[in-house]
């Protein structure tokens, strides 16, 4: 095949996309060479998958050049150049988007070339323009925008009382844009650290966010204020969420939500979307039981499904995201909120993993009908690429061999369970942890089942109280079942 990169961006292109790639090639202005020219038309013919063995190099070589012995380094450099131009291409496509870096390189250029009036002019155009307006651009693009901008009319302007305040202003912008990205940042990493076991202790952010103390937050918010009452908000929004992090009895969680819900109007998609999965992960941080975890996470992703934020910017959603829903909806037997879920979303899966994750959901119908052994055959039938389905997977495996009695076919499971924590780095402490203790209680409940035993029961009750805080306890239900039909007896 040819160069793969290149067929890569190819089945990239839409329809239209591919002609317009075609009058790109074409144009002189990027391309001299018409033997590139010749090439696409060739790969063309086998849009969209590109990936018919007739795009081999010697074949295409052949249709290239009839009467020619195939050289492997003239074929080399021709692929090379096509796949340059359809890079360029792109970076072109990109860029025509970018109207805040059109404009910035524009007043940039006028700079440079000492154009005063024209730059004023421009500049004032450029601020009454929409697309340059707050609500407009996401936080990071707003600040970074501003930032260069107002720095630049302040070295037009050079040395007036107009450049001095806007240079207090770009100031302001600069702290702002350097401590939201700060935060930011600071979020991804205690994240990496929760998922990939990663310490970030020493990492340049995190060691430079512990040396500012709680008390010169305030000091900044507070000069902020005096300056802009909305940038104010922005950057309280975002040191909020950074304290989240660090607050594990739920106070900053709830103080940063309720700052969020009452403003979803002065923050773009993208910004909101980003701050609720923050919402999410500062979610594992919280250890008082007044709080339940997964109803919790589960009212996020309805908010962000009310805003049309839950999927990519191109419609589809990922499948950690469909997957975590559904089980965070299980574990309460919310099978409605599962289907309502899976009915909106399912279509909207890659298709590669979509097969899966119905069968998935399936699994979870028929466990909550008590079709337990069904459920099962169901499961056996997945297929996982996405490497935390076979932990979900091991979750309900367990209840299913629990609610059907068999301790053999458990005892092997448990054993693959111990296995697959012991041999994988992927999983997390606390992931290994909390799939190690169900198997270490439901072995129990398998034990109990067979030989009640009050003072044991009741250990394993407050053992299991004790671990599962701050979630719906399914081991504990089946304690409660074990009770009542000793008493029954």
């Amino acid at each position: 095949m040819l160069k793969s990169s290149l067929l890569e961006i190819l089945r990239t292109f839409s329809k239209q996309e591919l002609i317009k790639f075609e009058d790109f090639v074409r144009s002189p202005y990027f391309n001299k060479k018409k033997i590139l020219i010749k090439l696409l038309l060739i790969i063309k013919k086998y849009s969209p998958q590109f990936n018919d063995i007739k795009l081999e190099k010697e074949k295409v070589w052949f249709e290239l050049f009839p009467e020619s012995e195939y050289n492997y380094g003239i074929m080399k450099n021709i692929i090379f150049d096509l796949t340059k131009l359809a890079e360029r291409y792109v970076i072109n496509i990109k860029f025509g988007e970018d109207k805040l870096s059109e404009s910035k390189y524009l007043l940039t250029f006028l700079s440079e070339k000492n154009l005063s009036k024209m730059f004023l002019n421009k500049f004032d155009q450029i601020e009454r323009s929409n697309s340059t307006k707050r609500g407009n651009i996401n936080v990071n693009g707003y600040y970074g925008f501003w930032i260069d901008l107002l720095i630049l009319k302040s070295n037009v302007l050079n040395n007036t009382k107009e450049s001095h305040i806007l240079l207090e202003v770009s100031s302001l912008n600069l702290i702002i844009s350097f401590l939201i990205n700060s935060f930011k940042i600071f979020q991804n990493l205690v994240v990496a650290n929760s998922d990939l076991n990663i310490n970030y202790e020493n990492n340049p952010v995190a060691l430079f966010l512990r040396q500012i103390s709680p008390e010169s937050f305030h000091l900044i918010l507070e000069n902020a204020k005096l300056i802009s009452k909305t940038d104010h908000f922005y950057l309280e929004l975002y040191y909020k969420m950074y304290c989240m992090f660090f607050d594990t009895n739920g106070k900053s969680y709830s103080c940063f939500k309720k700052l969020l819900f009452d403003n979803l109007s002065m923050l773009v998609k993208k910004d909101l979307r980003d701050l609720h999965f923050c919402l999410i992960n500062a979610n594992d941080i919280i250890a008082d039981p007044k709080y339940n975890l997964p109803e919790e996470k589960l009212s996020v992703f309805d908010s962000m499904i009310n805003l049309n934020i839950l999927t990519e910017p191109h419609g589809a959603i990922s499948e950690h995201i469909f997957v975590y829903y559904v089980s965070l909806a299980f574990q309460s037997y919310d099978i409605k909120r599962i289907n309502k879920f899976s009915d909106k979303f399912s279509n909207k899966l890659d298709e590669g993993v979509r097969d899966n994750i119905i069968k998935y959901v399936k699994s979870l119908n028929l466990f909550v009908e008590k079709k337990y052994e069904e459920s099962l055959n169901e499961i056996s039938r997945i297929d996982p690429n996405y490497f935390i389905m076979k932990l979900y997977l091991r979750y309900i495996k367990g209840r299913c061999l629990y609610k059907m009695k068999d301790y053999e076919m458990f005892l092997n499971e448990y054993d693959s369970v111990k296995h697959f924590i012991k041999n994988n780095y992927k999983l997390s402490d606390r992931l290994k942890i909390k799939l190690e203790k169900f198997y270490y209680f439901l072995n129990h409940l398998f034990k109990l089942r067979e030989n009640f035993n009050e003072f044991e029961i009741s250990k394993l009750r407050k053992e299991t109280v004790g671990f599962y805080k701050n979630e719906w306890n399914w081991v504990i239900v089946e304690i409660e079942n074990l009770c009542n039909k000793h008493m029954k007896k």
